[in-house]
């Protein structure tokens, strides 16, 4: 079964966006606003989908390791 995926939108100046699986406590944490992306089997896939509706989307560091 899949991971749930969100958005996270930072409330800063660089309009950043953070990819956050479901379990992340940093997600759990956050006041900033958040947006289901989708359900995805690895991160890759999920990033690439957040990349295709928000360019300057990048991977949470606790929860989204990507392989390369």
């Amino acid at each position: 079964m899949g991971e749930y995926y969100y958005v996270e939108f930072k409330n800063d100046f660089e309009k950043v966006m953070i990819l956050h699986s479901a379990g992340c406590l940093k997600h759990r944490l956050s006041t900033n606003a958040v947006t289901f992306i989708g359900t995805f089997y690895r991160p890759e896939d999920a990033l690439l989908v957040a990349r295709q509706r928000y360019k300057n989307c990048r991977c949470c560091p606790h929860c989204c390791k990507i392989r390369l």
